[in-house]
């Protein structure tokens, strides 16, 4: 395909994506947008895509955001958002070791937003509740360093949602009382300390 052929379709391509987006058809927004390769609107509509999973615990366009392939690579917040489904496909299937290796590991490469840290740490504990010991206690010390790090950071506490400030139009549909986040928090912290002296105790018995 020549240059000159080559530009014209992806201005086209960015403006259906755009014109998808605009009409909340949020699967061909983002078919449209691996096409063109922009890289700044496939970090926006990911963003949307999380925002939306925060609000609902469920995604759009599901089938869609499960088979992205290579397509994911086009920004880092798509690439977070192609590894989180990647994730709860792995956790829905009772590959739990695997999807706890694979969160932590989002964790350290730092490709989630701030906002949607907590639901990942709300997501291990899923997995700390298990039977079966799936993080070691470096895996547990890391969760417990993201959970220390958000209270220090203040992206969350008594008055926080998992959405940003940034997006007061959904805010208040997202906010829970301060009595509900402080259980949540307190939750996560007592998982994660019980589950640190567990994974010690077995690390020594090896």
């Amino acid at each position: 395909m020549s240059s000159t052929f080559y530009v014209p379709v992806l201005a086209t391509c960015k403006l259906m994506a755009m014109k998808s987006y605009q009409r909340q058809r949020w699967g061909n927004a983002l078919t449209w947008t691996f096409r063109s390769r922009d890289s700044s609107m496939a970090g926006f509509l990911a963003d949307k895509f999380l925002q939306m999973y925060c609000r609902d615990s469920t995604f759009q366009s599901s089938d869609l955001l499960h088979n992205m392939g290579t397509c994911m690579l086009v920004s880092d917040r798509l690439t977070f958002l192609g590894k989180y489904c990647e994730f709860h496909q792995l956790f829905n299937v009772g590959e739990y070791r695997n999807a706890a290796m694979l969160l932590v590991e989002l964790l350290k490469a730092k490709l989630a937003p701030k906002y949607f840290l907590l639901t990942l740490l709300e997501d291990a504990v899923a997995l700390l509740e298990s039977n079966d010991i799936v993080f070691n206690s470096d895996d547990t010390h890391e969760l417990a360093s993201c959970l220390d790090q958000l209270i220090e950071d203040g992206v969350v506490d008594v008055r926080t949602s998992c959405l940003p400030k940034e997006y007061p139009e959904q805010e208040n549909k997202t906010n829970v009382e301060p009595n509900e986040m402080k259980k949540r928090l307190l939750l996560i912290q007592k998982v994660i300390a019980r589950n640190e002296s567990k994974a010690i105790i077995h690390e020594e018995c090896l």
